[in-house]
């Protein structure tokens, strides 16, 4: 899987629904969104990031751990 920073937005922003103990879809509307977030949670799972519960890996866990230190209010 790519580093933290090349990764899409919305790859990011699940990894931290997860860790924050939120759905992984949590905040997204529509069809639309919610169907991409269905591949999104396939790369996450092919990389390594969460297991097939949506529970994160270490290796998620670390990623989470980047992007906060990158965000003010992480």
């Amino acid at each position: 899987m790519k580093a933290a920073d090349q990764m899409s937005a919305p790859q990011q922003q699940a990894l931290v629904n997860i860790a924050n103990g939120l759905s992984s879809s949590h905040g997204l509307r529509g069809r639309s969104e919610m169907g991409g977030h269905t591949r999104t949670m396939m790369a996450l799972y092919r990389g390594g990031m969460v297991l097939a519960n949506g529970s994160l890996t270490d290796k998620g866990r670390d990623v989470v751990q980047s992007l906060r230190m990158k965000t003010p209010n992480g």
